[in-house]
């Protein structure tokens, strides 16, 4: 097949065209970050609270992984003290808008002999809170 500058414009104006031919819904749709799985925010959990939101996201977590599903973190700041990780845990956030800031305790995520555990598109903020010795943030 011969590739020149005419077919390579025709295609991609093709791919143009397919994409403006997208109805305006589906583009939010793609980006829900509920659409990947559960959403933090159904367990009570507020993106950008004040308030410490460990339980909630415990909750969150456990329920997600007892269902083998991916728990989504919208934008968001979320405060924490120590989350446990249980096997096949699944944390995914938009990246470089879901935040995890640690409020204290002995580490923010801790999953001991837990395996298949994906943590993608979320950021760990130490919050400058000392940890004890020999204990890292994740």
């Amino acid at each position: 097949m011969d590739v020149n500058r005419r077919h390579l414009i025709g295609a991609s104006a093709a791919g143009v065209a397919g994409a403006l031919a997208l109805s305006p819904d589906a583009a939010p749709a793609a980006q829900s970050t509920g659409s990947l799985g559960r959403d933090v925010t159904h367990y009570g959990v507020r993106p950008g609270s004040p308030e410490d939101q460990t339980r909630n996201l415990q909750r969150a977590i456990d329920d997600a992984a007892r269902a083998q599903v991916p728990l989504a973190f919208p934008p968001g700041v979320y405060r924490t003290g120590l989350l446990r990780l249980a096997p096949g845990s699944q944390l995914i956030g938009v990246r470089g808008a879901s935040r995890l800031v640690f409020n204290g305790g002995a580490s923010l995520l801790e999953a001991e002999g837990a395996g298949g555990i994906v943590l993608m598109g979320l950021s760990f903020d130490g919050g400058n809170v000392p940890l004890p010795t020999r204990r890292g943030l994740v």
